[in-house]
């Protein structure tokens, strides 16, 4: 019964344009940080190392 049912062209249409999309938010993303200037490059690389919010364990501290 399930002989007769093609699906080659639909499954790769499919994985052509997940790439497509794919592609698409790279190039986007890559063409952003291209773009960008050296004050928000600088605000960007400093973010891991910022903490305006204490942390877990300051917070478990103080309650107890």
């Amino acid at each position: 019964m399930f002989n007769r049912i093609i699906l080659h062209d639909r499954d790769a249409l499919c994985g052509l344009l997940a790439f497509a999309v794919a592609l698409a938010i790279f190039l986007l993303m890559t063409w952003r940080a291209l773009r960008m200037t050296r004050a928000q490059r600088d605000e960007m690389a400093g973010l891991p190392f910022r903490s305006e919010t204490p942390s877990r364990h300051d917070a478990d501290d103080t309650a107890a």
